[in-house]
């Protein structure tokens, strides 16, 4: 991973509770709340806090793998870290003016094929919308505190050398044994890092930016 500058402090947490990183919240402008585990498994190739908090949720890429205690823990692992956000935000005694709450494409269900999908449109009913669907939520009473709260429902793919799926799916290309998969027809939304990077800025900054955003 690319060193971080200066100024940056990191805080451990469990992602299912406010303590001991709740007082934090104190005095903050803004939180963007990225946490969830990751649906495509341990990749022990990769550094344990890329895992912690992807940005990343690729429809139907992982799903013969996921047993009935990992779709728990891809479920859980989401709506416990915004419920401990919620927490944190209530107790705080000055609390941010936006929450940044990350969700995914996935809302909209893996069957949408050609379809152009809109914000407004309805969420999906297969076990990644469904969890996308509870994700938006778990943080909803900040909404109703007054607070900000821009949903990210990020591409299926964002593109980094530094975590994540793609440099997994990249890795056949490097030696030379890649290939189309399927038909190649099969749609997989992708968008690069600095994308989403400014994206995320770009709704902090703007006090008019609230709800969901296909990103």
């Amino acid at each position: 991973t690319p060193p971080l500058p200066d100024g940056v402090n990191i805080h451990r947490w469990d992602a299912k509770t406010s303590e001991g990183w709740g007082e934090l919240v104190n005095n903050t402008d803004a939180i963007i709340n990225l946490a969830g585990a990751s649906i495509g498994g341990e990749l022990t190739s990769l550094p344990s806090s890329t895992v912690g908090a992807m940005l990343s949720m690729p429809v139907n890429m992982f799903r013969s793998r996921w047993s009935a205690d990992r779709k728990k823990l891809i479920r859980e692992s989401r709506i416990q870290a915004g419920h401990a956000v919620v927490e944190a935000v209530r107790n705080a005694t000055k609390k941010p003016k936006v929450v940044i709450q990350a969700s995914a494409v996935g809302y909209y269900g893996s069957e949408t094929g050609d379809e152009v999908v809109t914000e407004s449109h309805s969420p999906g009913s297969d076990f990644l919308a469904k969890v996308c669907f509870d994700w938006e939520i778990s943080t909803a009473p900040l909404s109703r505190m007054g607070i900000r709260r821009p949903i990210i429902r990020t591409a299926g793919m964002v593109m980094s050398n530094f975590g994540g799926t793609f440099p997994l799916l990249k890795l056949p290309y490097t030696m030379y044994a890649g290939g189309k998969l399927g038909d190649g027809k099969q749609w997989l939304s992708w968008m690069h890092i600095a994308d989403e990077v400014k994206a995320i800025r770009f709704l902090l900054e703007h006090d008019a930016a609230d709800g969901p955003f296909n990103l």
